[in-house]
């Protein structure tokens, strides 16, 4: 029974986290183990094993991850092989002077949450970064706020805003740089105390109906 884990000592170790890009997106970390791997030079940092972070019950599908250059402590699954590291969880403050460590490292952002190819990021800035591989869907059976002193959605191809009932577009100006479509299965309703459309090529309008005139098949300028 001597190397029946659990049987064969609890070996404990402290690292610093070189590597956060784990393939399968668990939110394990390759660590550079004090007394065990040396310096790049002697394991580089690819050749580290990845360490898997021992989490709570309660919260089984988030995989958090410590950033680049946290000091962990950790014990081995599987003991005096030291090949399985698994990390319970860092130390706060910064590691001694010309360590490498989080305070100095400007552009890498803390992920609290990556899972199935999507990550929750906060940056050293304070920007928050949502990412995905597929979509991204944002739903509430009350009332859903995006606030800001400007909003901006970009999209590589189409944009779509669609609603159930009725859809409203504010502001001082609304600007597009490429076609913009304005469609409804119902009335279509544009107020202003001047409404101008503006066209440097051709503007088309389609059973228009203006204080009761009519222009219909549709009238180009």
């Amino acid at each position: 029974m001597k190397n029946f884990i659990g049987h064969d000592g609890f070996i404990w170790w402290i690292g610093r986290v070189v590597d956060l890009n784990d393939p399968l997106s668990l939110g394990r970390c390759r660590v550079r183990i004090f007394g065990y791997h040396g310096e790049e030079k002697d394991i580089p940092d690819d050749d580290l094993p990845w360490a898997v972070a021992i989490h709570p019950i309660n919260t089984p599908n988030f995989y958090g991850t410590p950033r680049i250059g946290y000091f962990v402590f950790g014990f081995f699954l599987d003991a005096i092989s030291a090949q399985e590291p698994a990390m319970l969880g860092y130390f706060p403050g910064a590691p001694s002077e010309g360590e490498v460590n989080f305070t100095n490292i400007s552009s890498k952002e803390d992920v609290l949450l990556e899972i199935n190819g999507a990550k929750i990021a906060i940056s050293n800035t304070g920007v928050v970064r949502i990412e995905s591989s597929n979509n991204i869907i944002i739903s509430s059976n009350s009332d859903v706020i995006i606030s800001g002193s400007n909003v901006s959605i970009t999209s590589t191809s189409n944009t779509y805003v669609s609603s159930s009932a009725n859809t409203m577009i504010l502001g001082e100006t609304v600007t597009s740089t490429s076609n913009t479509y304005v469609s409804s299965s119902a009335n279509t309703t544009i107020l202003g105390e001047t409404v101008n459309i503006n066209s440097t090529i051709s503007t088309t309008i389609q059973n228009l109906d203006v204080d009761g005139l009519i222009i219909s098949p549709s009238a180009n300028t």
